[in-house]
């Protein structure tokens, strides 16, 4: 069972957990280059718990795929950077997709006017998913930007992500009692 919900601050070293377990082609396709679990450490630690939003695929207490959405500066800006990953045994699933719908959903609500997503330019993956939803795409020195504007939020944007956050807290619960009901049985 998995569920989809938003990490809390105390919570980005699941992130960072999922970041450190990328193969070396996935990782170099997030960092847009090779990188070492130092680095990659440094990011997840370094990210700034006020600007940064995780969007977090979890399985059996794990992250095992993630939109990383963080807001440019200065404070109040309305732009956005987002990148997304997704541990191999899970790709091609429609994972990235639905992260990405929700870190979206979530900017826009924040007044978010653009969020703007790098990949290397042999990142199909990444580039598919950002042509799903209507992202404008330049290519540079072997690097894709991809810049997604954002709709003002309305009424069905609140309720979508009021949605997606009762889904969440739906799924978590559901998970603690299978989890203590199993515990309970063996």
């Amino acid at each position: 069972m998995h569920v989809i919900r938003t990490l809390l601050p105390t919570e980005f070293d699941l992130l960072k957990d999922h970041l450190l377990r990328l193969d070396r082609e996935d990782r170099r396709l997030r960092f847009t280059g090779q990188c070492d679990d130092d680095t990659v450490a440094r990011h997840a630690d370094g990210l700034d718990r006020f600007r940064a939003v995780v969007v977090a695929w979890i399985a059996d207490g794990a992250v095992r795929a993630a939109a990383e959405l963080l807001r440019f500066d200065p404070p109040g800006a309305q732009r956005a950077e987002l990148a997304v990953t997704v541990e191999k045994d899970w790709q091609d699933e429609g994972i990235g997709t639905e992260l990405l719908r929700r870190a979206l959903t979530i900017a826009r609500n924040r007044r978010m006017e653009q969020v703007f997503m790098i990949c290397l330019s042999e990142n199909g993956r990444m580039r598919h998913i950002a042509n799903k939803f209507r992202g404008r795409m330049i290519e540079l020195d072997g690097e894709i930007g991809a810049t997604l504007d954002l709709l003002a939020p309305d009424g069905l944007s609140l309720f979508q992500e009021a949605m997606d956050v009762g889904h969440a807290a739906v799924g978590s619960a559901f998970a603690q009692w299978t989890k203590q009901k199993r515990s309970r049985i063996a």
